[in-house]
This record gives C-alpha cells, sequence and structure tokens, in this order.
C-alpha cells in the first residue's frame, strides 16, 4: 500500500503556516543577529578573564623562565626576569588606569611619574 501523503508537497500544497514569509525571515536573521552580538560579547569577556587572571600571568611566567634558563642559562635570566616584571607592573597600572578613568587617566599618570623625576 502506497502513502497517500507525499514527502515533498512542493511549495503550493504546503500549510501557510510552514512557509517563510518575509516576516519571519526578517526575525530570524534579527535572532541571528543578536546571536552573534552575544557570542562576541561572551568570548570578549572570557579573554578579559582570561587575560587578568594572576594565575595565568604567574604559569606563563614560569613556564618561560624554565624554557629561557635551560637555553641561556641562569646568568641571563635575573636581569631579563626583573625588567619582565617592572615592565608587567607598568602595564598592569596603566591597564588599571585605563579601565577606571579611560586614556585622560593614563596621559595624566604619566605627566605626574615625568614631572616627578
Amino acid at each position: 500500500m502506497t502513502d497517500p501523503t507525499p514527502l515533498y508537497a512542493g511549495p503550493d500544497r504546503r500549510r501557510a503556516e510552514d512557509r517563510i514569509t518575509d516576516a519571519r525571515l526578517r526575525h530570524l536573521e534579527a535572532q541571528m543577529a543578536d546571536i552573534a552580538v552575544v557570542m562576541r560579547d561572551a568570548v570578549s569577556h572570557g579573554l578579559r578573564d582570561a587575560v587578568s587572571d594572576p594565575a595565568l600571568w604567574d604559569a606563563a611566567g614560569n613556564a618561560m623562565a624554565e624554557r629561557a634558563q635551560k637555553t641561556a642559562g641562569g646568568w641571563l635570566l635575573g636581569g631579563l626576569r626583573s625588567a619582565a616584571n617592572k615592565a608587567a607592573l607598568i602595564g598592569a597600572i596603566l591597564l588599571g588606569l585605563y579601565w577606571v578613568g579611560g586614556p585622560a587617566a593614563v596621559v595624566a599618570f604619566i605627566k605626574t611619574q615625568v614631572a616627578g623625576h
């Protein structure tokens, strides 16, 4: 016995609620745009969390130190580690100032540091 309903009914035989109308298509496109924004924000937030995690920087610093000691030896490592720690501290201060007060706060901080020396 054959099935009385075919698998493909064609565009003329589909029910009205099954057709994708222009309004439905615009709604789906808007949802896709919303999903893109949510995904972008989630990735941005995740990266911000990862970069601000001190454990990440400790692990990266330890791995680089271990590799550098194996490659160049300990005599070079002391000076480089000290310079890297100072640069990281300055970078963290500037980044914190930027997040809190924007570029104006960073410029003001740099001016006070230059004028102080």
